[in-house]
Parts: structure tokens; sequence; C-alpha cells
């Protein structure tokens, strides 16, 4: 590599650091990660409404060693334990910063020796991300973990689920009066509310298979999600979550993998393909089937 690249690199990573975090921006959209929590804080279009819905941190919460949580899309290795909150909180490295890629990696879990990789690319001006995350591990013995990527939802979008043959749409825990009304088939889908309603406290939903689609006022994100571990071709199911809670007005949104098992020769890549579409266009249909588990569109 030469000296004059890495100057380049170096001088893109300081040029998009500061108040916005680092940036990754095409036509059609704009990223901004924040490194201080390995989370992304906002995802749309360029000048547009922010998809997601990040948290208000102090420097002490940012500062504190605990498993606090940033809001706009964050990643968790599970189970959760408090000894490994660096891998979802960081902070990260930034490695690689080019107009189209960007390359992050975690700090090391003392507890559990594991490390977290993400990398993001754009796909020259479409509206369209690839999101990949490595689980690396320095032991030999294997361990089971899943992946969870989690985006904190405007309050007042709608969520589409895939009604897949591995399995319906599941209440796992919650109840409401009005439940026929919060969630309604639209086509060969469920339509979930995802708040502006009242009957409710906190429910969480679960659904299999396929891509999924959050539908707010200004436009329509899809996603869908792979996982594969070393050796292996077949990728493993991914389960959709859904979490809504009208005492504080907040949802989230989870893509969530199996256990699998990863060790020093297995490491896990998790990846996600992310679509946008400003309200009123046509092509949701066409993305859903584009971002089908099985397109290869990464890396």
């Amino acid at each position: 590599m030469g000296s004059l690249t890495i100057v380049h690199w170096l001088s893109a990573v300081w040029i998009s650091l500061g108040a916005a975090g680092v940036i990754l921006e095409n036509d059609a959209l704009r990223l901004e990660v924040d490194p201080r929590t390995y989370s992304i804080r906002y995802l749309g279009q360029p000048g547009g409404p922010n998809f997601v819905d990040p948290l208000y941190l102090t420097e002490r919460q940012r500062n504190e060693p605990g498993l606090v949580s940033p809001g706009g899309i964050m990643t968790d290795v599970l189970p959760v334990r408090e000894e490994d909150a660096v891998l979802r909180r960081g902070p990260a490295n930034v490695i690689v910063h080019r107009a189209d890629y960007l390359l992050l990696t975690g700090p090391r879990s003392e507890g559990s020796d594991l490390q977290v990789k993400k990398e993001y690319r754009l796909h020259g001006d479409a509206p369209r991300i690839t999101y990949r995350l490595s689980v690396l591990s320095t032991r030999k013995e294997e361990r089971s973990v899943s992946i969870r990527v989690t985006a904190q939802i405007p309050w007042g979008a709608s969520l589409r689920l895939p009604r897949s043959p591995e399995g319906g749409l599941l209440l796992l825990r919650g109840a409401f009066p009005g439940y026929t009304d919060f969630v309604a088939r639209s086509g060969p889908d469920y339509r979930v509310d995802l708040g502006r309603r009242e009957g409710r406290e906190h429910a969480v939903l679960q659904a299999l298979g396929g891509p999924t689609s959050i539908e707010t006022r200004f436009g329509t994100w899809t996603r869908s999600a792979t996982m594969h571990s070393a050796g292996d071709d077949k990728a493993s199911p991914v389960r959709i979550i859904a979490l809504v809670d009208d005492a504080s007005l907040t949802s989230q949104v989870a893509l969530e993998s199996t256990q699998t098992g990863v060790n020093v020769g297995a490491p896990l890549v998790y990846e996600e393909q992310w679509t946008l579409h400003p309200a009123g266009h046509h092509a949701l249909e066409r993305d859903l089937a584009a971002n089908s588990p099985g397109d290869d569109r990464g890396f």
C-alpha cells in the first residue's frame, strides 16, 4: 500500500469525522455512523428525514462501560453479557473510509475474546446499501452466538412482514384488545402499525423468512438478511422481531439470526441489504424480490 493511499484514507476519515460522525453519501441516500457508540444514527435521503431514531446520550453515558442503547441502528452478539458490552457499543476504529465503502473494527471483548467488524458499501448512485457484520474469535473452542441488528423506528411508522412457509406471525409478549386492528393482511404479507393506536401498552411480534419493509410517511426502507459460518454455503434463517411500546412511544424492528458456532477458524458473517425509496415510489414489490435471501449484491 503506497503512502499516498494512506494519506488519502486518513484525509477522508478526518474530513468526515466530527459532529456528523462518519458519512457515506451518494445522490440517493446518506448514512452517518457514530464510531463512539458503534451505531448508525442517520439513514435517509440526503437532506431528508431520518428513517431511524437515535437516542440522546450524555457524555457520561457515552463513557460508561455498560450496555447503553444509542438508538438508531445497533448490533448485539447474543447472549448479551455485561462483560461483552464493548461488542455492542465500541468505540470503533475507522480502518478504511472511501466514498462508497466504510470498514470499522470494534474492541475485543475480554470476557469472550470475540470481536465485531462492520462494513458498509454503497452501490453507485442507487438507493442501496450492503451492510456486513463479521464476528471474529481468537479461541479454538466453539461458542454458539447469534446476531441481532435492531433499528429504533420513528413513532407512527408501519411494518410489512412476510407470510412465509416457515411460520406465521406470532405474538411473543403482550396483549391487545384491538389486535385485529393492529395487524392486517396486505396482499401476501402482514401490515403492522407501529404507533398512533390506543388500547395496548407493550407488545413483541415475530415473523420468519424473507425481507421486511418499514414504511413511513416520507418513504420505505426494505431490509433483508442472511448469515453464513465459515465453510458453510447454506444460509441460516433469520427472524424478524418488532417491539411496540405505547407507554414510551417507541418502536423497534430487529432482524436476528439463529445460533451458530464461531471459533478462530470459523468466523460468522451476517449481511443485510437495505433499499430506500421516497414516498410514492412504486418499486416496493420489485425491491422485496430483489432483496430476498440469496440475492448476491454484497462485497
